[in-house]
């Protein structure tokens, strides 16, 4: 099963809305996906990572489940 994570700049506006389209195609294929904002600190990095592994742990159990 594979997945795409989204990364963008916290408030631009641009790629906020891109991301939703993407998304909705995304979503007609099954395809999950992470959005991640950030606005680059290095404070947010621990909550980063914690997300993309808790979206790595969802990935393998569809894996698992198909």
């Amino acid at each position: 099963m594979s997945g795409v994570i989204w990364y963008e700049l916290l408030c631009c506006e641009t790629y906020d809305a891109e991301s939703y389209y993407f998304s909705l195609k995304l979503e007609e294929q099954n395809i999950p996906m992470l959005i991640l904002e950030s606005s680059y600190a290095t404070a947010e990095t621990g909550q980063l990572k914690t997300r993309v592994e808790a979206f790595i742990e969802i990935l393998k159990e569809r894996c698992e489940n198909d």
